[in-house]
Order: C-alpha cells, then structure tokens, then sequence
C-alpha cells in the first residue's frame, strides 16, 4: 500500500488500522472474518473495509497470521508509538509514499499551499485520499479539503518526542539541528542543498514549534553560522536562526 500512493486505501486509515491492532491483541488469535464481525458489527461484507485494514497491517509488521489466524507481531502500548512505528515503515525512502511526499513538500518549497491531487506523479493520478489521512496522522502539514497548506511542525514535533538530538536540553547549533531533521525525516530535506534555503514546511513548522514553546530559536549576532527560513516579515524570525534549544 505504502508502495504506490494511488493504491493507499481511504477506508484504511490510521484510526482503523490501530483499532483493528487493538482487537487483535485483544482477541488474538481471531480470523479475518472475526476481526471484521469485531470491527463493523453493523456492515456487510461487500461493504467492508476490514481486508484493507488488514492488508496495511501486516505491511506494518504490526500482526501476522498463523493457520488461518491473525495475531499480533509485537506490543504497541498507545498510538504514539504506533505513529512513530508506521512512519519508519511509510517513510523508507525507496517506498512511493516518502518519494511523493518529498516530491510534494519540494513542490511546496517557496509556496503556502499546492492542491495534492492534481500533481503528476510516477503514475495515473488517481484518489490520493489515502495518502492524505496517513500523511496528516505523521504531522507532515494541514490539510484542507484537497489542498495541503505547507507545515510540517508536527511531524518534527513527534519526532523530538521519539528521540530528540543531544544537547538540545541547552540549545545546540542550527546546522546540527537541521542534519538531526535530515536523519530524521528525510522526507523534509530531500533534494534539498546544504546552503539553500529551507522549505516553506520546515520554515513554517520551526516558527510554529517556537510560539507554542516546544523549542526556542534565537538569532545570535555573534554567531558565525546562519540558517535561512522563508522570509515572513511578520514573525520574529522573519529569516535567520543560529540557535535551537528544546523547551519541553
């Protein structure tokens, strides 16, 4: 499913493919058809999502099946960690959903918003309701209706949950803070030179991360190394930081 983004189910979205995780730990071992009876006690099965549910789970790895049998692979305790679980899954880069999403944040590099489903991409632009639902729930931007609106704060944000780079406790160089972003979610760095400028969805969400006080970027004067946000004339940082520290 993660491999063509014009494939990714719609009825599969995230919310279902961890309550089905859920009843299968719950239930497990249980068949498909014990997990759909669990999951849409009222639908009939011509109607039913489960099977795509069920397909996007094992190609989580989050549960596999034993004689006919679906249990669970390993122990996810909240969905968190199956948010941070799914997106090192979705976001290998040789999947089609890292390589549309960096296509898409490219796309997006100097501009607010773009409309997701007319770009051309690798194939026939088809429903790419599913990508959108999947690339909310990682916090790669915000959506309205067909257009995505550049902001990937809380994508950075759940990943300084998972595991923020060291020192960031006393605040650590931009350049360090933007390599732990490319090792991190490469997504948002792809294609991206050492010196240019950064993307309209990192500068966004860096500035929206520091005014609701998850991490405080300074520009110091007597710094010898300045990164570049998209200019907003508005904000504080309108262009330069030098420093990033983590506030919570």
């Amino acid at each position: 499913m993660f491999n063509n983004v014009d494939e990714l189910s719609p009825y599969a979205t995230p919310e279902r493919v961890f309550a089905l995780y859920n009843f299968v730990r719950s239930y497990g071992p249980v068949s498909a058809a014990g997990i759909r009876e669990l999951l849409e006690p009222l639908n009939d099965i011509s109607g039913s999502y489960t099977p795509e549910c069920i397909n996007v789970g094992k190609e989580l790895g989050i549960i596999n099946s034993q004689n006919g049998k679906y249990q669970i692979a390993f122990t996810l305790d909240n969905i968190d960690a199956f948010r941070q679980h799914a997106a090192r899954i979705a976001f290998t880069p040789t999947t089609a959903f890292f390589r549309f999403s960096a296509f898409l944040l490219r796309k997006t590099a100097q501009d607010l918003a773009v409309k997701y489903n007319q770009i051309e991409f690798e194939s026939t632009v088809r429903d790419r309701e599913g990508w959108r639902f999947w690339a909310e729930f990682f916090g790669l931007g915000i959506f309205n209706g067909m257009v995505y609106i550049a902001n990937a704060g809380k994508r950075i944000e759940y990943a300084l949950e998972d595991q923020p780079p060291d020192g960031m406790d006393i605040g650590i160089e931009a350049p360090r803070f933007i390599d732990w972003i490319r090792n991190t979610c490469p997504e948002l760095m792809e294609n991206l030179a050492i010196n240019e400028r950064l993307s309209m969805a990192v500068s966004n969400g860096l500035r929206y991360l520091h005014d609701v006080k998850v991490i405080h970027m300074e520009n110091r004067p007597d710094a010898q190394t300045r990164l570049l946000l998209q200019i907003m004339n508005q904000h504080e940082l309108n262009e330069m930081f030098t420093h990033v520290a983590l506030v919570r």
